[in-house]
């Protein structure tokens, strides 16, 4: 969606977003925008491809910083080059939307690790007999539930935080 609004109202001939993996220090591209695919293929970069960050002088960027490059043809980084090689000109690259999706993350991970979840099932006695409850569900209560049970499922929640 985000590519996809770029598209529509700025003059963008490639657009995707690409995530950062500290542990290898190379950007993954995530997707590729709709008018950008034709090109994301010619120019080797379509979702899932890597791009290593040290080499394409790309640590700037996923320090935080807006980086521009108006002519990427005098750029001698292998990105810069294959994006000239392509027929683009210009370069700017942004890192605040991975350091938004590194904070969602983290977020939800610890939201998942502070909070209950009580699966409402009708296959809830199987589930808990079979030991097949997925890992985040803390508790399973088949259907129709008796108010007692409801009422003892919320008091063990409560009693866990």
């Amino acid at each position: 969606m985000v590519i996809r609004t770029l598209e529509d109202q700025l003059p963008v001939d490639f657009g995707s977003i690409c995530l950062h993996d500290v542990a290898d220090n190379e950007l993954i591209v995530h997707c590729v925008g709709l008018r950008s695919e034709k090109l994301a293929m010619e120019l080797a970069l379509t979702e899932h491809a890597h791009v290593p960050v040290g080499s394409n002088g790309l640590s700037r960027c996923v320090k935080g910083e807006l980086m521009y490059e108006p002519d990427v043809s005098v750029v001698t980084a292998p990105l810069p080059q294959r994006l000239a090689n392509g027929g683009l000109r210009a370069l700017a690259l942004a890192a605040q939307q991975s350091q938004l999706h590194g904070a969602l993350q983290v977020a939800y991970d610890d939201l998942r690790q502070t909070q209950q979840v009580v699966m409402l099932t009708g296959w809830g006695q199987p589930l808990a007999s079979e030991g097949d409850v997925p890992a985040h569900v803390h508790l399973v209560l088949a259907k129709p539930p008796k108010l007692r049970e409801l009422r003892e499922a919320l008091a063990r929640c409560c009693a866990r935080n």
